[in-house]
């Protein structure tokens, strides 16, 4: 199959920074020393000068290397942990604890079932490493020589050259009255004419208050509701949370395309070597969601800025995003536990090629899995998260020579569980709902790459992906899944957009 008759699809989700939780950060004797068996008169080994066994792992020779691997990303000053682990006494002081958080499978933070499948990038700590960090720690923690330090080798990444940068007209301080503080920033690009977007990466600015960000191009014809909202809430930016429509709980359905995203450990996005592109179309503002979190750090002003690599020119793959939601979830009052399913067959002209899948549920949920189900009945596992935690959401990529294709017949079957128990507040008396506030929510990211077509030439267009929605109850008013299409509905343009700005 040819990369032009080929259809690339993929679930994807942003993820939540990898941190070991703030009450280590205030354990005073989490040292090893510390430890029950510990004893201020117990004596050396004697079997070498400083009472370290001469195989024991030390800090410089063995864990330093560990840490880089699969903590650094968070674990740094200024990062987004509450604490820095990147110098032997700040990892020393927690030693004990760190290894309780590794052991137990808190940190690195990764959700899903080790059974299911396995991913690229995925935050795992292998089990010699764990069994070396352990040694370490019962040896009492020894610094080692300096000189046996070798850092991790990693592939070198190929410079990230910009040709537009998109910033806050301001910068912003979250509000500390805020555990979490959900924040829109209309950025200053402007897009006069119909681009694709390459390549992107966020830099966060206060990257101890940065969560995670998302990026997303508004449809000309929604941006009046984004204007307002913009303007009639104080300060910087405006308050949003499901995404960055004011009341949507989806991210926007298809007025709003997904073109960006962070978390601690994103590697900035070039296509993979692919001429895949995200169309912007003309008269399309960059709204960019950062969700700050005020428990971490003092609150302090944020410039959190956009890095994106755009071409007029259209490339031979189109990535597009679009959500898939359970909006028929429902909890009844008193009810203890929830299971609720969604299928969603795929009948279309062509293969789907998943890339990845993540998922999204809110406060309430418990457990969530995506199978794929084959139209002969076979199943394969994509995702199974059998222990949900709101904090630690993640992408979950396909390997890169791993090729899972959706045929005409197969279906994507999404099943979820709720606990009235991960509830803020009694819900014994109260019914649950789709939505933000009652923290009842599941849905899915999808995000195609098609070929291009010409858009001056309609006639030519492949005819749009077919979905079919199966168990799941349509609200008065609401749509059905999201139709795929093209492009996003146009409608009559409003004041010109002038130049665009924020080049590079």
């Amino acid at each position: 199959m040819s990369p032009m008759t080929r259809t690339l699809f993929a679930m994807i989700l942003v993820t939540s920074p990898a941190c070991l939780g703030d009450d280590v950060a205030s354990l005073p004797d989490a040292s090893p020393d510390a430890s029950p068996d510990a004893s201020p008169d117990a004596s050396p080994d004697a079997s070498s000068p400083d009472g370290v066994a001469p195989d024991a792992p030390t800090y410089w020779g063995h864990v330093k290397p560990i840490m880089d691997a699969h903590c650094a990303s968070c674990h740094v000053d200024g990062g987004a942990a509450p604490f820095a682990l990147d110098s032997f006494d700040s990892l020393a002081q927690v030693s004990s604890a760190a290894l309780q958080a590794i052991e137990s499978g808190q940190m690195p933070p990764w959700m899903p079932d080790p059974s299911c499948r396995t991913y690229e990038h995925q935050r795992v700590m292998p089990a010699s490493d764990q069994a070396t960090f352990r040694a370490w720690v019962e040896a009492g923690a020894p610094a080692g020589d300096l000189a046996t330090y070798a850092p991790p080798e990693t592939p070198a990444a190929a410079p990230f050259v910009a040709t537009h940068v998109g910033r806050m007209m301001s910068a912003y301080t979250p509000d500390a009255a805020r555990p979490d503080d959900y924040r829109c920033f209309v950025l200053d690009l402007d897009f006069p004419q119909t681009v694709y977007v390459k390549g992107s990466q966020v830099l966060p600015g206060a990257r101890a208050l940065v969560h995670h960000v998302l990026v997303y191009a508004v449809a000309e014809a929604m941006l009046s509701s984004v204007e307002q909202a913009d303007t009639a809430d104080p300060g910087e930016g405006y308050t949003c949370f499901g995404g960055p429509l004011p009341g949507e709980d989806d991210g926007g359905g298809t007025a709003a395309t997904l073109i960006a995203g962070w978390v601690p450990g994103t590697r900035p996005s070039d296509g993979s070597g692919r001429d895949v592109g995200t169309r912007i179309s003309s008269g399309s503002k960059v709204v960019m969601q950062v969700h700050y979190n005020t428990l971490s750090a003092t609150p302090a002003p944020d410039s959190t800025s956009l890095e994106l690599i755009v071409s007029d020119q259209e490339p031979a793959m189109l990535a597009s995003s679009r959500p898939l939601a359970v909006r028929s979830l429902s909890i009844p009052a008193g009810e203890p536990a929830v299971i609720q399913s969604m299928t969603v067959p795929y009948y279309g002209d062509q293969p789907l090629e998943l890339a990845g899948l993540g998922a999204h549920m809110h406060l309430l949920g418990s457990s969530l899995s995506v199978a794929l189900v084959r139209a002969d009945g076979n199943e394969e596992c994509l995702v199974s998260v059998p222990e949900w935690d709101f904090n630690w959401q993640q992408t979950y990529a396909f390997l890169p020579d791993e090729h899972v294709f959706l045929q005409s017949g197969d279906a994507l079957r999404l099943t979820r569980s709720s606990a009235s128990s991960n509830a803020p507040m009694d819900r014994s008396r109260w019914a649950a709902r789709w939505g933000r506030a009652c923290g009842v929510n599941a849905r899915t990211l999808t995000t195609l790459w098609s070929p291009a077509w010409t858009a001056r030439e309609p006639a030519t267009r492949p005819a749009p992906t077919r979905w079919r929605a199966a168990g799941c109850k349509r609200r008065r008013g609401a749509s059905a899944l999201p139709k795929v299409s093209p492009e996003p509905p146009r409608a009559p343009k409003r004041r010109p957009s002038g130049d665009a700005r924020g080049r590079t």
